[in-house]
């Protein structure tokens, strides 16, 4: 179900924030004024060319102007990719676990987490430092939603330095424990209220 007026509420909030008037934010976008006011007001829907001229002039992201359309916004998607069954199976017990209100989705295939996260707003990602392609797969993640949380896991600490260049949010050593991704939710690069 869509909330027109949650997502006119986020048009307005973001207008107001950069001191814009209506006809301003109009015309910056080719719009007229009476066509912001009807997406402000919830009314009306810009398709998905005025979404990206409105994310552009705002300097937001299309996707969190996009999330406010879904009532569900509140909630919080953190996912895991691990190539071995058992590990992810554990890794996602632990995660469930230790982060209750999230809802918690593993991966073995990250062609399967991208395709997850180009439809959820993913905010934290557990990734496997020690696989192959854990860090191509990281800035993909990035690129498609610069606002997650990447938190690798490794063995040892041979690929923190990797992590970082990369801007994670956090490192883990393995074997996981609940203490260690608590530790790391509140040293969250990009905060998450609610997430434990």
């Amino acid at each position: 179900m869509l909330s027109l007026e949650a997502f006119g509420q986020r048009i307005r909030a973001l207008r107001q924030e950069r001191q814009l008037s209506q006809q301003q934010l109009a015309e910056r976008i080719y719009v007229s004024r009476k066509t912001v006011g009807n997406w402000e007001a919830g009314s009306r829907l810009p398709d998905i060319t005025m979404v990206s001229r409105l994310a552009d002039c705002l300097d937001v992201e299309i996707c969190d102007l996009i999330d406010k359309l879904n009532e569900g916004e509140s909630r919080i998607y953190v996912i895991a990719v691990e190539q071995s069954a058992a590990a992810l199976r554990e890794e996602l017990r632990l995660l469930r676990e230790t982060l209750p209100n999230a809802e918690v989705a593993g991966f073995r295939d990250g062609g399967e987490a991208l395709r997850f996260a180009g439809s959820h707003p993913v905010s934290a990602a557990f990734l496997d430092a020690d696989e192959d392609g854990a860090f191509s797969l990281g800035e993909k993640l990035l690129s498609c939603r610069s606002r997650t949380n990447l938190i690798y896991t490794a063995a040892g600490d041979e690929h923190a330095a990797k992590a970082m260049k990369i801007h994670a949010s956090g490192y883990i050593r393995k074997p996981l424990s609940g203490e260690a991704v608590r530790r790391e939710d509140s040293d969250l690069r990009r905060p998450v209220p609610g997430i434990v």
